[in-house]
């Protein structure tokens, strides 16, 4: 049923009010759509590429990962260590993000094999391995960043 519909003289009023009570919704929704559709996403946002190096006592920690955790709540990374200590994220949107360090996950059991003892690792402190004490912290600007942490000493921040 369309509203333009020639309609009897005491409906009028009532058709007409409720045309305009529709119409006024559908554009204001159409308007919401438009603004919305046109703001800048993630995407648009300025990033930048994070290199971390990972030390203890000047030496790389060859085994670990990293996790970076956004201090807005927003998208973090996470990713393991290379051989030579180091890890690259790209696309890491610019802002202050918490750096958590932590070993490797213990391999899966083997059923036909008794468990082994957990492995320690003395290169990756315990103060590192969460976000709530973890005191390194990267400052992501947008372009390249580079950042060395050298675990002997934490409370050390990273060298740009």
């Amino acid at each position: 049923m369309s509203c333009c519909v020639a309609e009897p003289s005491h409906l009028v009023g009532t058709v007409g009010t409720i045309c305009r009570f529709w119409l006024g919704r559908i554009c204001l929704l159409v308007l919401v759509g438009i603004l919305t559709g046109c703001g800048s996403s993630a995407a648009d946002a300025p990033s930048g590429s994070v290199s971390i190096q990972i030390t203890f006592q000047g030496k790389p920690v060859t085994a670990g990962s990293v996790q970076l955790v956004a201090s807005n709540g927003g998208a973090g990374a996470f990713g393991e260590l290379d051989p030579m200590g180091k890890i690259t994220f790209h696309q890491i949107a610019a802002g202050s993000y918490k750096v958590v360090v932590l070993p490797p996950a213990p391999p899966d059991p083997d059923p036909e094999k008794p468990s082994p003892p957990p492995q320690k690792y003395p290169n990756i402190p315990q103060q590192v391995r969460s976000e709530l004490t973890s005191p390194l912290v990267a400052e992501v600007k947008p372009d390249d960043n580079n950042f060395i942490y050298d675990l002997n000493s934490p409370t050390t921040p990273g060298t740009p």
